[in-house]
């Protein structure tokens, strides 16, 4: 589009928190890499607890994709030392299972030099091409269209401007980095930059869906405990939130699978939360299966 700027005026730091990524970590920054110019990028890949090959797959790029590595298996450790090491001011922190492309960083680099906000998302595309669990993807079907999900929620990408980075000193210990960072800025502080993609996969199967959900769940109550006068989530009921379902038709046979999923991870997370400290990690393995073996 004619007018708008398109390229960005500095070096861009990314910082890829990994933990036995070997079936994804190549996909993930060779996106990264495509496009990129010389000196116009770093990669990170911080190795938390691995005991695959994910550093050594990494260390194979070569500049500038550079390789931390620590025992601990934390992702905020991981995110912690790959901030200290991080020659930007400009910052984008992506989970390693996730594909996005230079030219979809590269905007969402523009829009935060330009001041559009302080904190950047990209829009989020669910990967179902190896997709054959339809209550996986009723699920998905309904939670890509509310609107808190539109405005970056999820994409397993954010970026942050120099000033952004500013809000916090380090990443405190807790389940959702993501939720943290978001509960720092206001509204019209977080921006979804129209344009750019993220890639994820969906997980395999009901039952991975509703471990990642229950995590994510453990996230935000732990949010609230460690700080309580921090908005972690936007305002939103479930009842606004079927309202807004209601009106849209074409999702009605796939709101039970939602409803239903939110319900159980929900009694799940509650149940979880009073009985376990610390929170155990429930990551989606289901869609870091390497297809071609």
């Amino acid at each position: 589009m004619q007018g708008i700027e398109t390229q960005s005026t500095g070096m861009i730091s990314v910082i890829v928190p990994a933990h036995n990524e070997e079936t994804v970590i190549v996909q993930c920054l060779e996106s990264l890499l495509d496009g990129a110019q010389p000196r116009e990028l770093e990669i990170i890949v911080s190795c938390n607890g691995c005991t695959d090959n994910t550093a050594q797959i990494a260390r194979g790029f070569g500049a500038p994709v550079r390789v931390l590595e620590t025992d601990k298996a934390s992702k905020i450790v991981a995110l912690n030392a790959g901030d200290e090491v991080a020659c930007s001011s400009l910052r984008f922190y992506i989970d390693a299972d996730v594909v996005i492309g230079f030219d979809s960083i590269r905007q969402m680099a523009v829009a935060l030099e330009r001041g559009d906000g302080l904190v950047a998302y990209p829009e989020l595309r669910m990967d179902f091409d190896n997709a054959r669990n339809w209550l996986v993807w009723a699920y998905y079907k309904v939670w890509t269209q509310l609107p808190y999900n539109r405005t970056g929620v999820g994409t397993g990408v954010y970026a942050l401007s120099r000033e952004g980075r500013r809000r916090f000193s380090v990443f405190p210990d807790v389940i959702a980095d993501d939720g943290f960072v978001r509960a720092l800025f206001q509204a019209d502080e977080r921006i979804r930059v129209k344009g750019a993609y993220s890639s994820v996969k969906p997980p395999a199967n009901l039952r991975s869906l509703i471990k990642i959900n229950t995590r994510s769940r453990l996230g935000g109550y732990q949010l609230l405990d460690q700080f309580p006068d921090m908005p972690v989530l936007d305002a939103k009921s479930f009842r606004e939130i079927l309202g807004f379902l209601m009106k849209s038709p074409l999702l009605w046979l796939c709101m039970p699978v939602y409803v239903f999923v939110n319900w159980f991870t929900r009694l799940r997370a509650r149940k979880q939360y009073k009985s376990v400290k610390p929170f155990h990690w429930e990551r989606d393995e289901s869609s870091r299966v390497n297809k071609s073996q």
